[in-house]
């Protein structure tokens, strides 16, 4: 690959966006023994059947009594009240797009999916379908989004499959859980984007700090008034989760990307109709990135509708060319400690990146006039 482009709102176009008015759940499927039933059959269920959707409508509000429905239909329950909270919260509290995380057994992966229904009740007929052998009538429809394995999730996910009830409020673990499903994202207008530090011994701290050093300060040099975070848990193998607006990380993370990859020798950024390009020199006496601003024309009604974005982006554009050598300095030190310590970028970020690429040449030959 001699050059590439990354047109950042078609990147953004490619990665998954996480609402973050949803809540998120720990579901169990009897000790993982239904997880495969739960991931074929698209839904998640809830067992106590003697007690119908009906019954739970009918005591809506008044839980002492549909305990005392359960310690009558059910007398070996010993704790009929959480039992008549779980049935009622399956019910009323969960919702339709909230994120439900099941557990297989021994908790050696999580199937985690999105509610896609209200709550139904199963017939006979439709349970003796081969692809669904749990017993549950009490169910609702489920879109999984993915599995992720134990050893690959963050030990603050441990406690959260400990918890003992069949259905448990897991808000608290909410980044972690989208975390290990999708190391890039978007939630309201930010995106998460996950380094990954791979080297199993001890990390030397100047490394790791001169990475995450490097990256503030290219940040900082291009966007001065907006935050960024950062997010690890490193003593070995782990996360470093940025957290900033979407066109400031993306950027950003091409220019690491660019600097990175030695086969790489020219880039095109581009901001709102327009773009930056940056030529890497042929020579190491010739290694300052050369910058130059490119503008395309456009259309009237488009230029009014993207006038406020271009002079917003403007203002980045003329930060990069006016930083050029600090900018090309903090990208080579931040590149320098990820192969020092093996920090990797995210997966889906690079994904998204070389889908963007493919989308943008594929309409750039599609637009050349035929000769």
């Amino acid at each position: 690959m001699d050059t590439f482009t990354l047109d950042i709102d078609s990147v953004a176009r490619q990665l998954q966006r996480l609402a973050s008015d949803v809540t998120y759940w720990l579901f169990r499927a009897n000790g993982g023994r239904y997880y495969d039933d739960f991931n074929a059959g698209d839904y998640v269920g809830m067992g106590w059947n003697s007690i119908t959707l009906e019954d739970i409508d009918n005591y809506r509000g008044n839980v002492d009594a549909l305990k005392s429905k359960v310690h009558d239909l059910f007398p070996d329950d010993k704790q009929p009240g959480s039992t008549a909270g779980q049935l009622q919260r399956f019910v009323y509290a969960l919702k339709k797009d909230d994120i439900v995380l099941v557990p297989s057994e021994n908790s050696e992966r999580y199937l985690i999916g999105k509610i896609t229904s209200e709550v139904y009740a199963e017939t006979d007929e439709e349970l003796l379908d081969d692809k669904r052998h749990s017993p549950y009538q009490k169910r609702r429809k489920v879109h999984w989004l993915g599995v992720i394995d134990r050893n690959s999730a963050d030990p603050a996910l441990y406690k959260l499959v400990y918890a003992g009830h069949t259905l448990s409020n897991a808000d608290e673990y909410k980044d972690y859980i989208n975390r290990a499903l999708f190391d890039s994202y978007i939630t309201d207008d930010k995106i998460h984007s996950t380094y990954l530090v791979n080297q199993l011994q001890d990390i030397d701290m100047l490394d790791q700090s001169t990475f995450t050093y490097s990256y503030a300060h290219i940040h900082k040099l291009l966007f001065p008034d907006e935050k960024l975070i950062s997010k690890t848990n490193v003593q070995s193998l782990g996360p470093i989760e940025i957290v900033g607006g979407i066109t400031c990380v993306v950027l950003v993370s091409g220019l690491l990307l660019f600097a990175f990859r030695k086969e790489i020798k020219k880039a095109s950024f581009k901001f709102f109709g327009q773009s930056v390009t940056i030529e890497k020199g042929e020579t190491k006496e010739e290694s300052v990135w050369k910058i130059e601003r490119e503008r395309r024309e456009l259309e009237l009604k488009e230029r009014e509708a993207t006038d406020k974005h271009i002079a917003a982006q403007d203002e980045h554009i003329s930060n990069l060319i006016n930083n050029a050598s600090k900018i090309q300095q903090f990208s080579e030190d931040a590149v320098s400690a990820m192969k020092n310590i093996d920090i990797t970028t995210s997966t889906e970020l690079i994904s998204a990146i070389q889908k963007a690429n493919r989308l943008t040449e594929n309409s750039s030959s599609k637009n050349k006039p035929e000769s």
